[in-house]
């Protein structure tokens, strides 16, 4: 069976679904996800934490140095992409959309920060937009070489709209960059349209895009107040406010199981509870092969 057909992708959302279903709670990284598992027949409760980020790390980068090591002029006015290259990325889209912004901005340049198949399309796409020279790609970047590249730029940019938790975002909010995003699932939570970035519709052309980066860059009263929120927003996403989360979670469902005495408990429980668990894991990957079979169901979602 193709690891892409639609039968196994159907397993795979099922399986998924009942292994959700055997747990008391279920962490899902964004809203967006907790929605889909919840459409999906997940009937458990979901809780929607993020992974978090250490936004006084992300907070500590040296712009200056990057630029200086990158050979980016000082007074550039630099937008920046940090994530992997990847077709679903929406990247094509992106390079238009900061072709034709670099195109009117001739004291600009994009930082593309990332390795992966569609970095040959963007550049492709940004030498046909005639501003290649303009364009910065240092290659995959870690630890405080990519500190330093998010404190180089002045506003984040981001096309995806398959996002799971969209951590590259709070990441560049941590360094108190405003973003201009398309709306979609893992983005939606983190960009508050208006306050610390731009949210556009999801089907908005790249030419809309393009303008919105102008009106946001052109406004320097805005971009300072925008800077100001997206280091605001980034608190939410702090690892340590996330890791609280996760453990008044678990602390909640130690306190709320019923605890059995020790002399209540029979010798055959610990092998009970494990015939049980073996029986419901069984079940689940039984269930989940009978729907692979049948027709496509509504709880399949695309672009997921």
């Amino acid at each position: 069976m193709p690891l892409d057909s639609p039968t196994l992708k159907r397993m795979a959302i099922q399986l998924a679904t009942e292994y959700c279903n055997l747990c008391s709670e279920v962490i899902a990284p964004s809203e967006s996800i907790r929605d889909l598992l919840i459409e999906r027949g997940v009937t458990v409760p979901v809780n929607a934490i993020p992974t978090g980020i250490d936004t006084d790390f992300f907070s500590s980068g040296d712009g200056a140095r990057f630029r200086l090591s990158a050979g980016i002029p000082e007074n550039a006015l630099l937008i920046g992409h940090v994530g992997r290259l990847a077709p679903e990325k929406n990247l094509r889209f992106l390079a238009e959309a900061a072709g034709i912004f670099l195109k009117g901005e001739p004291d600009a340049a994009f930082l593309i920060v990332g390795e992966g198949d569609e970095g040959k399309e963007m550049l492709k796409i940004l030498a046909e937009a005639g501003v290649a020279d303009r364009v910065h790609r240092p290659g995959q970047l870690t630890g405080p070489h990519l500190v330093d590249a998010y404190a180089a730029m002045e506003v984040f940019v981001f096309s995806s709209q398959s996002e799971i938790q969209g951590l590259v975002l709070a990441e560049a909010m941590a360094a108190g960059k405003p973003v201009l995003a398309l709306d979609g699932p893992g983005v939606r939570e983190i960009v508050i349209d208006g306050a610390n970035g731009f949210l556009l519709p999801g089907g908005a052309s790249a030419g809309e895009f393009a303008g919105a980066l102008s009106a946001l860059t052109a406004d320097e009263g805005a971009m300072r107040r925008r800077s100001g929120m997206a280091r605001s927003s980034a608190v939410d996403f702090d690892h340590h406010h996330c890791a609280r989360e996760v453990t008044d979670l678990y602390e909640r469902l130690i306190r709320e199981k019923p605890i059995r005495r020790e002399e209540e408990r029979m010798p055959w429980d610990p092998f009970l509870n494990s015939l049980e668990i073996e029986w419901d894991l069984f079940a689940a990957k039984m269930s989940a092969a009978a729907t692979g079979l049948m027709e496509p169901m509504t709880t399949e979602v695309k672009g997921d």
